[in-house]
């Protein structure tokens, strides 16, 4: 009788076990149904059968979730990853191309700055003058401008 209990409390927890794990497939098939792109690379990989394509697919679901959670906490919202899509691959190519877009940034906000200099600005005699009164003007254009003027969207510029 003894063994008949236990044989029963096991199948009752793989019972349990397999309707927990039925339960969060549910979730996740509800959430692909209402993302259509999403369900149709699911559906797409399910017809082709192929074990490795499936892997693929979820590694890439897998990576890309990791991704956004780490520019989430980074401030960027998924809506902004949305829907600023252009701004990163431009980013990007800047970047493949061997520019450094926060230089590059940093170097037209300096040349705003200097251009909206007043023109009776007292003379500077030393690079160090020059860059305490560029950087002021700079900081000044800034609060004109607005806080996102070089910073992607959704995030303050760090200028």
């Amino acid at each position: 009788m003894a063994t008949e209990r236990a044989q029963r409390d096991e199948a009752i927890l793989c019972l349990k076990n397999a309707e927990l794990a039925a339960a969060a497939q549910q979730t996740i098939m509800e959430s692909i149904r209402r993302n259509d792109h999403l369900a149709e690379r699911v559906e797409h990989t399910r017809r082709s059968g192929s074990a490795g394509e499936i892997d693929e697919f979820w590694r890439k679901l897998v990576d890309s979730e990791e991704i956004v959670a780490a520019m989430e906490h980074e401030s960027l919202s998924r809506t902004t990853l949305r829907e600023a899509g252009t701004y990163f691959a431009k980013m990007q190519e800047l970047r493949n191309r061997g520019i450094n877009p926060d230089r590059a940034a940093r170097g037209a906000a300096l040349e705003a700055a200097i251009d909206k200099l007043p023109v009776d600005a007292p003379a500077v005699e030393t690079p160090e003058e020059l860059a305490a009164l560029a950087e002021k003007a700079m900081l000044a254009s800034m609060r004109q401008d607005g806080p996102d003027e070089m910073g992607p969207p959704g995030r303050q510029s760090s200028i």
